[in-house]
């Protein structure tokens, strides 16, 4: 690094890298800065002269850091936040002239049954924000959480969380079992033994095919025929609508596939705890105004 007075430094450099570093891309850093590209661009160079490095490079979805780049990014994270707390922290927070853009990283079954009030609920109380969904993936997004690319996680898989993070529920949703509504094999309804010889769906978002059915079933003495396990929770309505196969999901899904498809719920044969969806974040953001409005308003 260039020996420099730290007087002569323009201290939003620091945000700009900050914002490249957590966002690996210009176009969102400058989103997230409120700026435009090519102020990114000549902040970006200002930076290389300062460090002596190129700091961030091409590639095939954005820039990644150089070795330089990435051991500044928690230093500098630190610092932008302290200034945060500073100088943001004590400014009030309006949702309706924010124009921050909030990241939840979720599941489609959340997205498919809660999305819809909750876009209606951003246009009304913060029309200038942007809301952005990505899936979780099967995992809590720790590092992304952390970090700030993400605000809030959302699922009902995450289980104990590490330290730092904190948890709260949303709601509870009960399990049912779900076919095809001219589905022969039902009529009379459902019993242990039906369910035993049916043709099962699983979603799996991991991959694992693990499920609470298939662990009550051989406490039962039985086995399940999984046929296919899917990573989506949307996917399987349209398969078990033109094959004879059966899920077991969620009721509050199952209701919504009924909206779309021949489809018919039936109770299970065997009580299964309720799935407790909960939104997780991180500590840093605690206290964020913002977060905490965010963080309201998905709880109702």
């Amino acid at each position: 690094m260039n020996k420099t007075n730290i007087s002569q430094i323009d201290l939003n450099l620091l945000l700009v890298l900050d914002a490249v570093s957590t966002e690996r891309n210009t176009v969102r850093a400058a989103e997230r800065l409120g700026i435009s590209q090519p102020a990114i661009s000549h902040a970006l160079n200002r930076l290389r002269d300062i460090f002596g490095d190129r700091l961030f490079v091409r590639a095939s979805r954005g820039v990644v850091p150089t070795p330089l780049a990435q051991s500044l990014q928690m230093p500098v994270r630190e610092i932008v936040s302290k200034a945060e707390v500073l100088f943001i922290g004590s400014v009030k927070f309006n949702p309706m002239t924010t124009k921050r853009i909030f990241r939840i990283a979720t599941t489609d079954y959340f997205e498919q049954i809660e999305f819809l009030d909750l876009i209606k609920a951003f246009e009304a109380q913060a029309p200038l924000s942007t809301l952005i969904s990505r899936s979780t993936r099967g995992v809590l997004p720790e590092e992304e959480l952390e970090s700030g690319e993400v605000d809030i996680a959302i699922a009902g898989f995450y289980g104990d969380l590490p330290p730092r993070f904190y948890k709260q529920k949303l709601f509870e949703d009960d399990f049912v079992c779900i076919y095809r509504k001219e589905g022969g094999l039902l009529r009379g309804g459902l019993t242990i033994e039906k369910y035993a010889q049916l043709r099962h769906i699983l979603i799996s978002p991991q991959g694992d095919m693990q499920s609470r059915s298939k662990e009550i079933m051989k406490k039962k003495g039985y086995e399940i025929n999984y046929i296919i396990g899917v990573s989506s929770f949307l996917s399987p309505a349209r398969i078990i609508s033109e094959q004879d196969l059966v899920l077991t999901c969620p009721r509050r899904l199952a209701e919504s596939f009924l909206d779309y498809f021949p489809l018919k719920i039936y109770e299970l044969p065997f009580k299964i705890n309720p799935i407790e969806v909960v939104q997780v974040w991180h500590e840093r953001y605690h206290d964020d105004q913002a977060h905490q409005w965010l963080r309201k308003l998905l709880k109702k």
